[in-house]
């Protein structure tokens, strides 16, 4: 491996293969800082990344190059310890070799698909998944609490379906067919 500085980064590179090793503090500053990912991304480093993939996509007409479908687990180089694969962000579709504690090796161009995935705001639109998701399940495990006729089903729930059931099991609380208190019903959408 050798050592390229991007702006205040050093990185290691393998000339072999155009992968790239990221301490794992470097990487949290990547992750983090907009200014110094920006500064990645207009480098001489990454340029050089993205003019690979336009090889590679002009080679096949285009197209990305085939994915290796062997999946290989490597050992971090600063522990020798296997490496965890983690999709980057759960849905960046970037799998990357992971040691928590001394960093991440991305394949060639996989430094350059994350830092442009963050700056595309492929980050806040994960978590905002993730944060739908937690409500639903919130959703989901209240009602199944407090009404034993909700379904327990998978996948999202949408918001028409989760006043239904909010006024189904209001209702039931003060008998069937009794008027439901619109101010409690609104308070008991903010609470846990």
């Amino acid at each position: 491996m050798r050592e390229v500085t991007v702006g205040a980064l050093t990185l290691d590179e393998c000339e072999r293969c155009d992968g790239t090793w990221v301490a794992a503090d470097a990487f949290v500053r990547l992750c983090r800082e907009r200014e110094t990912r920006v500064g990645f991304l207009n480098s001489d480093f990454a340029r050089a990344a993205d003019d690979g993939a336009a090889r590679d996509g002009a080679a096949g007409g285009g197209l990305p190059r085939a994915v290796e479908t062997k999946i290989r687990y490597w050992p971090c180089p600063a522990c020798g310890s296997m490496m965890n694969r983690v999709n980057f962000s759960r849905v960046s579709g970037v799998v990357l070799d992971v040691c928590k504690a001394h960093g991440t090796y991305f394949d060639a161009g996989e430094l350059h698909r994350v830092m442009r995935f963050i700056e595309d705001g492929g980050v806040d639109r994960a978590r905002e998944k993730e944060r739908n998701e937690l409500e639903d399940e919130r959703w989901r495990a209240k009602m199944l609490r407090d009404s034993p006729t909700v379904p327990a089903f998978g996948g999202s729930i949408p918001a028409e379906t989760r006043t239904r059931w909010l006024l189904e099991s209001a209702g039931a609380a003060n008998g069937a067919g009794a008027a439901i208190d619109i101010a409690a019903l609104i308070a008991s959408l903010f609470r846990d």
